[in-house]
């Protein structure tokens, strides 16, 4: 594999924060990336969020990428002089912007005021939308590792749901189990007189019991916030693969 395809598998792939040479995964990025068998393109999917980013909480589209080229023509000499702000995120600061540079139309990806971790030259309309979208999905727009798949905010909230109808299930059972074990009342009485923190560390013993000494599959499906990115990651007990600072989140 040539050095700009393992370059082009390490910019795309959703286990490698944006801009960045961190892989989830433990691996050295780019030079893993032609092997990787963990490797998930994050712009897969485009298409069905395709003009609902504006939906997408934090994140701020200014100019449509399907505008973009006409509005380029039309202020060229602007963007001679200053950079454009066409997108960002305003929780990250991740921003894309537009200049000309010697005549070329040039997209810039910035964090914050830090120098531009991504830039692309773009000469015609359809150029333009397809550059301006595939930045916006990779650098603005949190995405969620699902199945093995990059999913988007809104795509897969039957998944979320799901989430919290196990928690609820799991959490009304241990308090039920405690409520007999410790010969109390009920569920509730147990939680009022012991406390959610106590409850759930029982749970999380149990579960770990369970599967560390009798091998069982838990379902406890949960979405982990990764550390320093947006990136969330979909994964089910007991999340072995990854490690958490004290916050939760994945480092």
């Amino acid at each position: 594999m040539m050095d700009d395809e393992k370059r082009e598998r390490m910019v795309k792939c959703a286990y490698n924060p944006p801009g960045g040479f961190l892989c989830q995964m433990d691996g050295c990025p780019p030079f893993d990336c032609w092997c990787c068998e963990d490797y998930i393109d994050a712009t897969k999917g485009n298409e069905e969020v395709d003009g609902e980013i504006n939906s997408f909480g934090n994140v701020r589209v200014f100019v449509p990428a399907d505008e973009l080229w006409g509005f380029y023509t039309q202020n060229k000499k602007r963007c001679q002089e200053e950079m454009i702000l066409i997108a960002e995120n305003t929780e990250t600061g991740y921003a894309v912007y537009m200049t000309d540079d010697d005549g070329t139309l040039m997209f810039s990806v910035c964090r914050g005021e830090d120098a531009p971790e991504c830039e692309e030259y773009v000469s015609n309309g359809t150029d333009c939308e397809e550059s301006a979208k595939r930045l916006i999905m990779r650098y603005l727009v949190p995405l969620t590792v699902v199945d093995g798949e990059a999913a988007f905010p809104g795509i897969d909230d039957d998944m979320e749901d799901k989430m919290y109808e196990r928690e609820d299930a799991l959490d009304l059972a241990i308090k039920d189990f405690l409520a007999v074990v410790l010969q109390e009342p009920d569920g509730e009485t147990v939680s009022t007189k012991f406390g959610e923190d106590f409850t759930q560390e029982v749970l999380h013993h149990i579960l770990e019991y369970l599967t560390e000494v009798h091998c069982i599959k838990i379902f406890r499906p949960m979405f982990f916030r990764d550390d320093g990115t947006e990136n969330e990651i979909y994964s089910e007990y007991p999340y072995e693969e990854y490690t958490f600072s004290d916050d939760g989140r994945v480092q």
